[in-house]
């Protein structure tokens, strides 16, 4: 099994031992990792012996250490599969800062998916000819529709009520920034920086017509964790325009609500191209390039055209996995986002 299976043949094989680059994955928070790798057993290989009993090896974290590096080595030198894996877009219930486990990632034997500066799995695929089947293309479509229709996101412990300070929002235009945490991997993946929210609130704040809303991200909100976007606003602090949300929204109440929606990398930006919103995006995430948003920066590399439903395809579907919690069997991420959609209603997190 090279790579490229290792990381799209979720279901068809069982492996024995399968290799991570530390013990922080191996806690409560990880439990269903094991699950999602379809492993029997996750272990971090100390030794050339050890990595040998290996049938692949993950990383987690774009962040080089030297565990990481060892890692690699190993499965170079074994000619066994690499994957680098991050939280997938429908993670949890509650934040990953709660330390609720994940239940579902995304897999590249490439790159890591958001690493716009390599050409990663999802990058290929998507410049390549593939095109998704009839069968293939119905189940993305009912998988986004469902997903939208109930209003599923990364995560879901947000009541859908809109926040009592939009209530002195203008009838105007409105116009949604995302921030992000700072540091995040996934802005310099995008080939972004801080510079590049400065130069989004001032893109929107160009719209004189319009009303400014920032969505802090829930992150920042925790001791120790900082906001992106928010140095970025001093200048515009007394500005009648601009309505700061802090309080935990569904993302889908705010794309109701608003117009459009500027991000720099946040993968809250596919969510609001599914909800049919205009997006801009500031940074090259994933989703950028392919001519389902508005584009402030070019790739590195040229992207052809392609559809909201071959990104969400190749994205949420072919290259990632998902776990039912009670279960712990993988499943489709129509059924993952089910098991999501009864946890909210019996939170009574839904929309009367």
């Amino acid at each position: 099994m090279d790579s490229l299976e290792f990381c799209t043949t979720a279901g068809r094989k069982k492996h024995s031992v399968v290799a991570v680059s530390s013990a922080g994955w191996l806690n409560e928070t990880n439990k269903y990792l094991p699950d999602l790798l379809n492993a029997e057993k996750l272990i971090v290989p100390k030794d050339a012996k050890l990595a040998a009993s290996c049938a692949g090896f993950v990383q987690w974290g774009i962040q080089e250490s030297e565990s990481k590096t060892r890692l690699r080595q190993y499965a170079r030198e074994l000619a066994r599969p690499l994957a680098y894996i991050e939280d997938g877009f429908i993670r949890s219930f509650d934040i990953g800062l709660s330390h609720e486990p994940g239940r579902s990632i995304i897999l590249d034997d490439l790159a890591f998916y958001y690493d716009a500066t390599k050409p990663s799995r999802l990058e290929t695929i998507l410049n390549s000819d593939f095109k998704p089947n009839f069968i293939e293309r119905w189940k993305t479509r009912d998988a986004i529709h469902y997903i939208t229709r109930n209003r599923i996101s990364k995560y879901n412990n947000a009541p859908e009520e809109l926040p009592a300070d939009l209530s002195r929002a203008s009838g105007r235009k409105k116009i949604l920034l995302i921030d992000q945490r700072a540091g995040d991997a996934s802005i310099a993946g995008a080939l972004a920086s801080e510079s590049s929210f400065k130069r989004m609130v001032d893109e929107a704040f160009k719209h004189k017509d319009a009303d400014v809303i920032v969505k802090i991200h829930p992150d920042a909100l925790t001791p120790g964790k900082f906001s992106a976007i928010s140095p970025s606003l001093g200048e515009y602090k007394g500005d009648k325009r601009l309505h700061v949300i802090s309080e935990a929204v569904n993302p889908y109440v705010l794309f109701d609500f608003v117009d459009e929606v500027f991000v720099v990398a946040s993968g809250m930006g596919f969510e609001a191209v599914m909800a049919g919103k205009s997006v801009s995006c500031f940074g090259v995430p994933y989703y950028a390039g392919w001519g389902v948003t508005n584009d402030y920066k070019e790739p590195l590399r040229s992207r052809k055209k392609r559809s909201l439903e071959d990104i969400f395809h190749v994205a949420w579907m072919r290259l990632s996995r998902y776990v039912d919690p009670s279960s712990r069997k993988l499943v489709s991420v129509k059924a993952a986002a089910k098991t999501l959609a009864s946890e909210r209603q019996r939170q009574g997190l839904t929309a009367s």
